[in-house]
């Protein structure tokens, strides 16, 4: 994936004055093909001096200098041989012989980044990147008293993770199992969609496709969608009249336009800041409801009368000890159909729901409905499908809800002791007829998953008829098939 902080030092060489831009040599895809490395740029340029020969930049993904994928290649290893090209005279200088002068992309030290939890945010939220560092982390790799990674970001601003990701921390190799845990700039402004990076000694992480999400509809998708924040109100209540001058302060910044609703009514913005937001509000039909209602996107999560703002259906990874974790909040259903939930965790897990919407015109503190699905043993993070008893149900029945209403919705984690992670994933049953609109939608453990399963389950019919010579002998034919899931053994099904 490139990132790697590379230094070339051609100070002891004549033609070194003027030297300010790297070549990669290499026999892939072609004979005798040449990369050209940009020169030293703000974005990627440190300590270099071209008019010594000592360039220090950042190497770029193999995929930018190839333009192919280096993933996708049948081959484990990229190499590339370097020289510096002094643009003054059109000289090129070797830096050094042997395999000094060759960078190697390598994919055992290459770290892969499956998802980031959430993927939906705002300005100082706690956010982790799931990784699977590969062999980044082995020793040389990284020096003992060293952070493992060199930097955590969100769209090219910095995270803050100096108190979260401490010195001689290390994530397991070839598992996504340990986070590393940031929190999101103060300075992080509203996006609908920013890219993480993780950046290690041997270079940046690879996104996997898992790592990025579309809407329901399919119509949009990011990696990050950092979303505004409102802190206060200059009021709390106002007339149905309208023409009343409200002002909003939060973290809005100034891209897009400013939509203002109060109670579901107008709000004309007159002013924007990144800060700021003031807008006279539209005249209303009727008063505003009274009582419990639903509140701001996310879910509340409770641990021992503390409550924190999710915003995803899904703890934090490795954050709690010997802890009873509650997730409460909503579940409006985007389209009219049948839905269901499935639960992944560490330790134990319960989900309710109530199929009984929220009721605008009479509201009521939420119910959270019967016991749906249970898991009484811990499971990998997001291993919705592992293997469970069958008087356990990791996953309720069939659900038929209505397009946009709320229904109140319930998690329960009991955490024992070591790992410990809570997440929801929500199946839609396709109907029949709208199954083209779906066709390709990705990612099944995703917030939203959009499967179209057939419950018949009609198996594979065929017939094999063997033909035998007249004049050849009576005998008996061993019918065997393959099954390529257990390694190309054969089983035998029947003697005739």
């Amino acid at each position: 994936m490139g990132g790697a902080e590379l230094a070339v030092d051609g100070s002891h060489m004549h033609e070194a004055v003027g030297a300010n831009v790297i070549k990669f040599h290499s026999d892939w895809p072609a004979d005798d093909s040449v990369f050209v490395g940009p020169p030293p740029s703000g974005g990627d340029e440190f300590n270099s001096s071209p008019d010594t020969g000592i360039l220090a930049w950042t190497v770029p993904a193999a995929e930018d200098l190839t333009g192919a994928s280096f993933w996708g290649g049948s081959l484990p290893d990229r190499p590339f041989t370097l020289s510096v090209l002094n643009v003054l005279d059109d000289l090129e200088m070797v830096t050094v012989s042997g395999n000094q002068n060759t960078f190697e992309y390598r994919r055992e030290k290459t770290p892969l980044l499956f998802d980031m939890v959430p993927n939906q945010c705002y300005a100082g939220q706690k956010i982790q990147y799931m990784i699977d560092p590969k062999s980044a982390q082995w020793d040389g790799h990284v020096e003992s008293g060293e952070r493992p990674v060199q930097e955590l970001s969100l769209g090219g601003v910095h995270t803050d993770w100096a108190d979260t990701v401490p010195t001689n921390y290390r994530l397991a190799g070839w598992v996504f199992r340990d986070p590393l845990t940031a929190f999101v700039s103060e300075d992080q402004t509203p996006s609908a969609d920013v890219k993480p990076r993780a950046q290690w000694r041997v270079g940046d992480s690879m996104p996997l496709s898992t790592s990025e999400h579309c809407s329901f509809d399919g119509d949009e998708c990011w990696s990050v969608r950092v979303h505004p924040v409102i802190e206060s109100l200059d009021a709390s209540s106002g007339y149905t009249l309208g023409g009343q001058d409200l002002t909003i302060y939060g973290k809005f910044g100034l891209s897009g336009d400013a939509e203002v609703e109060v109670d579901g009514v107008k709000c004309d913005v007159t002013y924007r800041s990144e800060s700021e937001i003031a807008c006279t509000t539209g005249e209303a039909l009727q008063p505003s409801i009274e009582g419990p209602q639903p509140g701001q996107p996310g879910l509340i999560q409770t641990i021992n009368g503390k409550e924190e703002l999710l915003t995803s259906w899904e703890t934090y990874v490795n954050q709690h000890h010997n802890k009873h974790i509650y997730t409460d909040g909503y579940f409006q259903a985007p389209a009219a159909g049948r839905y269901a939930f499935h639960i992944s965790s560490d330790d134990n897990s319960r989900l309710y729901l109530d199929e009984n919407a929220y009721d605008a015109d009479s509201p009521q503190p939420p119910t959270f409905g019967p016991e749906r699905a249970v898991r009484n043993n811990h499971c990998a993070w997001r291993d919705f499908f592992a293997e469970m008893p069958p008087t356990m149900q990791t996953a309720t029945e069939w659900i038929d809800l209505e397009e946009g209403q709320l229904y109140p919705v319930r998690g329960y984690l009991r955490e024992g002791g070591g790992q410990d992670h809570f997440s929801v994933a929500v199946e839609y049953e396709i109907p029949e007829e709208d199954a083209e609109a779906f066709e390709g939608h990705h990612h099944l453990s995703k917030e939203m998953q959009l499967l179209s399963l057939d419950h018949t389950g009609d198996l594979e019919m065929w017939q094999l008829v063997i033909e035998q010579e007249p004049a050849t002998d009576a005998g008996t034919f061993e019918l065997s098939f393959l099954n390529p899931k257990q390694g190309g053994e054969y089983w035998i099904s029947d003697v005739i």
